[in-house]
């Protein structure tokens, strides 16, 4: 039994099929999300009726149910479209592909016939679609409303595989943009061409309402050993520029971080899942190898080969993309933005120069327009507080000039500093005492929230770990309650589980259940910690309380006070006095500086900058570009990632580009490698027998097409 072989589907919009590994033939199917975005929603009572359909029509003979494996596929194929919820046309078109074509192999490759002649391939796409078809007119199925929707769209990709001595025969079919490939000693070549267009759109599809779909074809002889695999977009769209370099690394890495092909699987399918970018499949197949530690030696020296060029491609990469763009390229979007976001970094610069600070976009018209409006509105602020000071001081020197007793009173107690008589000394005394002590009440409530705040992050935190010991303890219990040989350790976990749930919840153990030492340690710790929160919770209280006391204590006395002082001056006939008064204390808290507000300066900036808006933003953008090093206080108005191209751009202004332009050219051949399977002539002749039995030629085995028909039938 072929045991170097493997398939996962990493599930984000449940499009692809689960894909399918066979007896000499593996392949996969992804639904498009796209244009089969249309929700297919039956009764209750018809998703029977579909269970039905899928079995019998799609699926129109029993020959499989001998198969527990066959069994198996279908019924996981087939349980989602089933479960009773609504499900995508993409879903159900990918899935109704890959079981017609699961059905169609398990006779073995032979019942297809000559998979090269296009009246056979034709076959095998008609019967494809027919499966389809079944399906959308039993439930009457519509594409959806919109002009890009389509009726059960999917694309579908496939490696039939002959072994022979030293070598074995690939043979690959597909529709759409699912690829192929092949993995040998020498790399990852491509099998496959994706049915795309210039802007991307896949051109040949599976689908029920459209044109009807071609099965392309291509045939390579590929030394052994080797592997192949076939894959959804969701493996290789992530890295779209450089996808074969990448992906080959996403799998040699994984591969030599695994230490059987079960660890390789999981290795992938959790990095796809991580991506969280779109649904990824994967069906895989080593051939030639005698064990999965042979896989790994015979990619090693790939693995290295390929780690290095990954690892400079990371760091040249951005680089190499913003080398080739032109000035404008770079420009414009800075340039836009800022023209788009003008208030907004005028405003930021004129903050910079407010607070005595420089930046790149302080340029000097911006400057200029600052200076400017500050200068002026200062002088009318100034202006305007000292007119204001002026006025109280005259109206008080009017009145104290007729009023003796008034001018008395307001000197006094302006050489004292305002300090009240003797028949409010008390009062004014107690009241500062009671802010005192009001103060020291709220600092010790403070004092007691942080404590209370302490104990109650220590009590969750021992409470987490004691329900992660629970949930270890139960699943403990899980995987052993189905051995009978290991009863006693199931019934143990499962009652150190209960003991410690039960403890938490109700504060006691259960009576029947005898923990183990730690257990008893950590239910005691926190069942500790939730007292000590409890009675720091009261403590808190009870500060909160007193300084609530305190609080309406002082605020008895500020009362007393001004009734109190209000009698004191009672005696002073001139009730405009009072008032002056008030406004004297005013104007001594009046500020020796008196700055103009933020606001207005910026409106009289705008006011003259935006009528040269253009020059303004080209200026700003220069500054930007002559110090590209510079951080700004305006880079948040920016894309994150276009600001750093802008940035580098212009620093690699001054650079030599030598290393990077050697490694262009590497990186070219690198990758041209990864098409060379399908642009390579025809070589009948299969390498000799004798060059498998060294290490050498067995690590460097090339793949060699022997071939095939181009993709464009």
């Amino acid at each position: 039994m072929n045991t170097l072989d493997f398939r996962f589907y990493s599930v984000l919009k449940n499009e692809d099929a689960n894909p399918y590994v066979g007896r000499g033939v593996i392949a996969v199917a992804d639904g498009l999300g796209g244009s089969g975005s249309a929700v297919h929603m039956l009764r209750p009572e018809q998703y029977e009726t579909l269970r039905q359909v899928l079995y019998q029509t799609v699926l129109p003979w029993d020959d499989w149910r001998d198969d527990p494996s066959q069994c198996a596929y279908f019924k996981d194929l087939f349980d989602p479209m089933t479960d009773g919820k609504p499900d995508t046309s993409a879903l159900w078109a990918s899935r109704i592909v890959m079981a017609r074509f699961a059905y169609a192999v398990t006779k073995g490759r032979s019942a297809l016939g000559d998979l090269s002649d296009p009246q056979v391939r034709h076959r095998l796409a008609r019967f494809l679609e027919d499966g389809l078809r079944a399906v959308a007119s039993e439930f009457r199925l519509e594409k959806g409303r919109l002009d890009s929707q389509i009726l059960l769209p999917t694309t579908f990709a496939a490696v039939f595989l002959r072994e022979e001595e030293g070598a074995v025969t690939a043979e690959t079919v597909w529709a759409g943009d699912s690829r192929c490939y092949a993995l040998t000693g020498a790399g990852l070549k491509l099998l496959s061409v994706d049915d795309e267009d210039a802007t991307g759109a896949i051109t040949n599809l599976f689908c029920v309402g459209k044109k009807p779909a071609v099965l392309h074809y291509s045939r390579f002889r590929l030394q052994t050993p080797c592997a192949v695999l076939a894959c959804s977009d969701g493996v290789f769209d992530p890295y779209a520029g450089h996808e074969h370099l990448c992906v080959e690394h996403v799998f040699l890495r994984a591969m030599q971080q695994s230490a059987t092909i079960d660890e390789l699987r999981r290795c992938l399918y959790e990095h796809y899942m991580n991506i969280h970018a779109d649904d990824a499949t994967m069906a895989f197949r080593a051939v030639g190898f005698p064990s999965y530690e042979a896989v790994k030696q015979f990619f090693a020296p790939r693995a290295v080969a390929v780690t290095q060029m990954y690892d400079r491609l990371v760091r040249f990469r951005l680089p190499l993309e913003v080398e080739s763009y032109s000035e404008d390229d770079v420009c414009g979007y800075i340039r836009s933005r800022t023209s788009d976001k003008f208030e907004a970094v005028v405003a930021a610069a004129c903050a910079v120069l407010r607070a005595g600070g420089d930046d790149l976009a302080c340029v000097p018209s911006i400057r200029r327009a600052y200076e400017t409006a500050y200068s002026r509105r200062k002088e009318e602020a100034d202006s305007a507080r000292r007119l204001r000071r002026d006025r109280l001081l005259d109206k008080l020197r009017a009145r104290f000039h007729t009023d003796y007793a008034s001018a008395r009173l307001f000197f006094v107690r302006g050489k004292k500093l305002f300090r009240i008589g003797k028949k409010c000394l008390y009062d004014a005394h107690r009241v500062i005492e009671l802010a005192n002590s009001l103060c020291g009440a709220r600092e010790w409530c403070r004092v007691k929230a942080e404590e209370q705040e302490r104990i109650r992050g220590e009590s969750e935190r021992c409470q987490t770990a004691a329900l992660e010991r629970a949930d270890r303890h139960y699943d403990a219990y899980r995987s052993s309650r189905a051995d009978p040989a290991r009863r006693e350790d199931s019934a143990r976990e499962y009652g150190a589980c209960r003991y410690i749930a039960e403890a938490i919840d109700f504060g006691k153990a259960p009576e029947n259940v005898t923990p183990g030492a730690e257990d008893v340690c950590i239910v005691r710790s926190v069942l500790q910690k939730r007292e000590e929160w409890r009675a720091a919770c009261a403590a808190l209280s009870a500060a909160e309380e007193k300084a609530k006391q305190r609080g309406e204590a002082y605020d008895c006395a500020v009362r007393e006070f001004f009734q109190k002082y209000a009698e004191a001056i009672a005696d002073d006939p001139s009730a405009f006095f009072r008032h002056e008064l008030l406004k004297a204390v005013e104007a001594e808290e009046l500020p020796r500086v008196c700055e103009p507000e933020e606001r207005i300066i910026l409106q009289d900036v705008l006011s003259a900058l935006l009528p040269v808006k253009r020059e303004v933003v080209d200026e700003i953008v220069a500054s930007m570009a002559s110090a590209p090093s510079r951080s700004s206080a305006v880079d948040t108005f920016y894309n994150g990632t276009r600001l750093s191209v802008f940035r580098l751009f212009y620093t690699m202004q001054g650079e030599a580009g030598g290393e990077r332009e050697a490694f262009r050219g590497e990186l070219t051949a690198f990758e041209g490698e990864y098409e060379s399977l399908l642009g390579t002539p025809s070589v009948p002749a299969a390498p000799p027998a004798e060059t498998k039995s060294t290490d050498a030629a067995y690590a460097c085995a090339p793949a060699v097409p022997t071939g095939g028909e181009t993709p464009a039938e």
